[in-house]
């Protein structure tokens, strides 16, 4: 009954994140030519947090906290403060889902380790925002709304830099030598053999290759995808070193 019950709550998450993610990459190719499909999934689902957050926040800034000092306690917090403090408790579960299950869904860490990651990030950047909000609101007396856009433009940036690079980043090299990974990826590539894997499916979770895809520099048989990847990567590091 329990493992009916996990399966049924996991089939209608995959459902929701394919509505999701479809829905975002029916956009795509209207800007395929700026962006990769990662980094255009990450402005959608972060902007619409983003715009989300500003809301929660204007909202309690106007109507919940009425522009007034909150007493808890022997505390006293800014109203521009406590409203930040509510918009987190919104962004940061909703943040969480979209990156790992729509931005970032290449990533091969554990669930608790990216949840780990991700709220040490997440609690960096409230910290940033909180730094930079006190200094235009405070320190500039400039309006409290106007502020935490400007914050949040900042915040945006670092928060990207962040989760790619360190929440879901997902270090292969550290393992892709034991015989463990080796004897899987030799039953994966032999069970798949040259069978060529649907479009759709390769470009749920391998949307980085989409573009090597449709201009035919690889089929999408596992072996091509899978050097398609590798050659990825050393194209990054290949332009961070000679440009």
């Amino acid at each position: 009954m329990a493992l009916n019950k996990y399966l049924c709550r996991a089939k209608k998450e995959t459902v929701l994140t394919n509505v999701v993610t479809n829905t975002i990459d029916f956009f795509y190719p209207l800007f395929r030519r700026w962006m990769p499909r990662q980094t255009f999934r990450y402005a959608v689902c972060g902007g619409s947090n983003t715009l989300l957050g500003l809301l929660i926040y204007a909202l309690a800034y106007k109507f919940l906290f009425h522009e007034k000092n909150v007493h808890i306690g022997f505390i006293v917090a800014t109203p521009h403060s406590a409203a930040l403090f509510v918009s987190f408790l919104v962004n940061f579960p909703i943040g969480f889902m979209l990156m790992k299950f729509v931005v970032f869904i290449d990533s091969n860490i554990r669930g608790r380790i990216q949840l780990f990651r991700y709220f040490f990030v997440f609690v960096s950047n409230l910290l940033l925002n909180w730094v930079l909000l006190k200094m235009l609101v405070d320190g500039l007396k400039m309006n409290a709304i106007f502020g935490q856009v400007i914050a949040t433009a900042v915040v945006i940036l670092t928060s990207y830099l962040l989760q790619r690079h360190f929440s879901f980043s997902d270090r292969i090299r550290y393992y892709w030598p034991a015989p463990e990974a080796q004897r899987a990826t030799g039953a994966l590539l032999g069970a798949l053999g040259e069978r060529e894997i649907p479009r759709p499916l390769v470009s749920q979770y391998l949307g980085h290759l989409e573009d090597g895809l449709a201009a035919g520099r690889f089929k999408p048989t596992a072996h091509e995808l899978l050097i398609g990847s590798v050659k990825r990567v050393l194209d990054i590091y290949r332009g961070a070193t000679t440009s």
